[in-house]
This record gives C-alpha cells, sequence and structure tokens, in this order.
C-alpha cells in the first residue's frame, strides 16, 4: 500500500542539517550543522505526530516526541542528517528543538517521495 502524500497536505517548511567536521587555526576539528540544501533553505513536508497508547506508555519514561514525515525524495537526506521545523530554527533554545532520524523509506523505491520518522528528546521539567 503506498503511502503517498498529495503536495496540498506538505504544508510544514522544515530544514534539514547534516554534520561537517570544520578544522579551526589552532588545527582542532569541531563539528557543524550545515544544511543539505544551503543556507536558510527549507523543504516542505506532511508532519504527523505519533499517537496512540503504545506511544503514551513510552513515553512517559523516555519523554521523547516522535513524528513522522512524508516529502519529496532527496539522495542528500541520509540517516546522519538531523532537522528540524523551520519556525524553530531561530530560537535561543535551538539544538533542544532538532529532531534526530530514526529511519528513511523511500517509499516503493520509486525516488519520488520519502517517509522519515523522528524524535526528539525532551527534558523532563
Amino acid at each position: 500500500m503506498a503511502k503517498y502524500a498529495n503536495p496540498g497536505e506538505m504544508r510544514v517548511p522544515v530544514m534539514i542539517e547534516r554534520p561537517e567536521t570544520e578544522i579551526n587555526s589552532n588545527g582542532i576539528p569541531s563539528e557543524k550543522w550545515k544544511n543539505v540544501f544551503g543556507d536558510g533553505e527549507s523543504v516542505r513536508a506532511k508532519w504527523v505526530n505519533v499517537h496512540g497508547t503504545d506511544v503514551f506508555q513510552a513515553l512517559n519514561i523516555d519523554l521523547r516526541e516522535p513524528a513522522t514525515l512524508t516529502m519529496r525524495y532527496s539522495p542528500r537526506i541520509t540517516r546522519e542528517c538531523r532537522l528540524i521545523k523551520a519556525e524553530d530554527a531561530g530560537k535561543e533554545n535551538r539544538e533542544e528543538l532538532c529532531y534526530e532520524i530514526i529511519s528513511i523509506d523511500d517509499i516503493e523505491e520509486r525516488h519520488i517521495q520519502m517517509e522519515i520518522k523522528v524524535q526528539r528528546w525532551r527534558n523532563a521539567k
């Protein structure tokens, strides 16, 4: 069964970043996150938060927020990437708002759309 999303359903702009190692002037390597599509560029995705009783039981302990995205296929997006909603990109606590990629599915191996499962860890308050 296909999991395709209509283009009108892809309403949430997200930024996708990949880690890159840079060497500073002292020769010390540091890791920086770079947008895979260029600085400030976002892509649109269908964003669905995960729901259900099993999820809520897991959330009691792990304090994580899972979601599923459907978007146009891009070979630039890999499991080592992370993503953030474009509206959160300029916020002060940006690092806490990033989602890690759990899995990527090239739907029906056709390179048209992909389904990405993500999660972010939340601090207990």
